[in-house]
């Protein structure tokens, strides 16, 4: 599964699971991906081997709707779902708006 497919399926993950991905923060949306729970030890988790920790389910959800709340309601894209979390992810900041670049 690819972090884009994770992510179309956000929704319905459980807020208890993190997500990994091949390359961790510096994953793209094509890079292969998993949603676990971590190990108490803090190792990867089964399944995860060879992929690094990306962001909580529950922290991608916060992601995506500040996303739309700072975009007037507007519905994202699965991409944009994918940037906004791989941003915060990277800058542990949200995706600015167009505006905010400007």
């Amino acid at each position: 599964m690819t972090l884009r497919q994770l992510i179309e399926q956000l929704d319905e993950l459980d807020d208890a699971l993190l997500l990994y991905a091949e390359g961790g923060v510096h994953a793209g949306p094509d890079s292969t991906a998993v949603a676990a729970c971590e190990p108490e030890d803090g190792s990867v988790p089964p399944g995860a081997e060879g992929m690094a920790y990306v962001l909580e389910v529950d922290g991608a959800r916060d992601v995506v709707r500040v996303w739309q709340e700072w975009r007037d309601g507007r519905v994202p894209t699965t991409d944009d779902k994918c940037d906004a979390i791989l941003h915060y992810a990277r800058q542990d900041a949200f995706l600015p708006t167009e505006e905010d670049d400007e």
